[in-house]
């Protein structure tokens, strides 16, 4: 029996796995050194405009709000046919005054019609603080002094640059052909505006900022602003849209 029991405690205490091993060496950490700071690369310059991509901001820049500004009994009608078209080809917010009566002072006896230089110096000082261009609008024949001509009559007259330009209704229904005279009131518009943005007389046949040379004709066969046009303004975003042609 105690030699039984003596096997069984040698087979017990042999059982236990670990004993009677070398205890093991520590595990040696090597330490990875630190990287140096990567330097940042500098950003590169910004691209050049790209007229056609889309843009979330004003198309023009530093232009937000331009004002129309009814001269005498111009109708509704006539008024929104300004807005529409300013709206649709400039992208910016336009504003609507009450009534003024013309101006005395800029009558001319002789013609029987207003001075439209004198026009755009009351239209400066009825600029809003709010707003960056003003946009006379009227029914009356204007005028100006072109070359030899002491008294010319206009379309429609703008400064450049500046902030006020003035348009009338009453010459586009001379020699009407395809294009309504609600249209050429619409594009004479776009062209003063764009006299006041620095804009001056394009060489581009069809460029709404091609001169008249005093022919109403002209305005018939100009339908957008070109691309040189659009960058001298610093256009952003997308084109405009082009306006309707006629047959």
């Amino acid at each position: 029996m105690r030699w039984r029991l003596a096997w069984a405690f040698v087979l017990s205490t042999g059982c236990n796995p670990g004993e009677d091993q070398p205890p093991r060496a520590p595990e040696t950490i090597t330490a990875v050194p630190s990287r140096p700071p990567v330097e940042a690369l500098p950003e590169p310059p910004p691209p050049a405009p790209d007229l056609s991509a889309p843009s979330d901001q004003g198309h023009l820049r530093n232009i937000d709000c331009v004002y129309l500004q009814p001269l005498g009994d111009v109708s509704a009608k006539t008024t929104q046919i300004v807005r529409e078209a300013l709206e649709t080809t400039y992208g910016v917010e336009l504003r609507i005054g009450p009534h003024r009566p013309l101006p005395d002072d800029a009558f001319y006896q002789p013609r029987r019609r207003y001075r439209a230089d004198t026009l755009l110096d009351h239209l400066d000082a009825w600029l809003p603080d709010d707003c960056d261009r003003i946009v006379g609008i009227t029914h009356k024949d204007i005028s100006t002094t072109k070359g030899e001509h002491e008294d010319w009559g206009i379309l429609g007259l703008g400064r450049v640059p500046g902030k006020s330009c003035v348009v009338s209704s009453f010459r586009v229904r001379k020699k009407l052909a395809e294009v309504p005279a609600d249209e050429r009131l619409a594009r004479v518009a776009i062209h003063e505006l764009g006299h006041t943005l620095g804009l001056p007389h394009c060489p581009t046949l069809g460029c709404l900022m091609e001169d008249a040379q005093g022919s109403v004709v002209t305005i018939d066969r100009e339908t957008h602003l070109c691309e040189r046009c659009l960058r001298k303004i610093g256009w952003l975003g997308e084109l405009p849209p082009a306006r309707p042609e006629f047959d």
